[in-house]
């Protein structure tokens, strides 16, 4: 029977109260209570300095999409771009590194940093003919390529879909940018996403919750 002692600092307990030790026995609580006490009650335990922190139980998350985290991390990320500049930088080096005909996705550009929309001749530039969809920050917008807008069959000619915005130069052409229910027109047109693939990105998802005390969650 394997026995961890967690010493040295504060153990949560509830209601505000707190334990100098945890004692665990095969993964599961044994006690909690004073180190000196469980310290004697399992003198062969490793033990686990917490160095005067607090451990808490495992957090629970009511509110996630697990699957599409897991997604995320794998994906190219914008966050920290900047500028338009910046953000094509990132895009080139991904689609550098991805096979021949793989759609490039991820995104997650925050345009109120640029201070203006992105369009799809640039996004060509860093990513040639792969067609590339790219989400915004708050996920109500999609920047495309043109690669991107030619499968989505987005054109001059596309009704604008109810609760949707197709963004246009001043002569009705597509400038690769879409919102809200005109998403779904690039979203349909990605390539699906393979059984395998969902279940590498729970269990990518579900290894970065736990780094973090995330033991449970509630997936939507």
């Amino acid at each position: 029977m394997s026995a961890i002692l967690f010493h040295g600092g504060r153990v949560h307990v509830r209601g505000g109260q707190s334990a100098e030790a945890l004692l665990a026995r095969d993964g599961r609580v044994a006690a909690v209570g004073r180190a000196s006490e469980l310290g004697r009650e399992a003198s062969g335990a490793e033990r686990v300095d917490l160095r005067g922190g607090l451990m808490v139980p495992g957090w629970f998350d009511a509110h996630v999409h697990l699957m599409w985290w897991g997604f995320q991390m794998r994906e190219v990320d914008l966050r920290s771009a900047k500028t338009v500049d910046e953000a094509l930088a990132v895009v080139a080096t991904r689609a550098a590194a991805l096979e021949p005909g793989r759609w490039l996705t991820g995104g997650r550009f925050d345009k109120n940093l640029w201070g203006r929309w992105p369009t799809a001749a640039e996004l060509d530039r860093a990513t040639g003919d792969r067609p590339t969809v790219l989400r915004s920050r708050d996920g109500h917008s999609r920047w495309l390529n043109t690669a991107a807008l030619r499968g989505a069959g987005i054109d001059e000619r596309t009704p604008v879909p109810d609760g949707g915005a197709i963004f246009r130069d001043e002569r009705g052409r597509p400038t690769g940018v879409l919102q809200e229910r005109a998403n779904e027109l690039a979203d349909r047109a990605a390539p699906a996403v393979t059984e395998a693939e969902c279940d590498d990105a729970v269990a990518l998802a579900q290894a970065e919750a736990l780094k973090r005390g995330v033991t449970g969650v509630e997936t939507l």
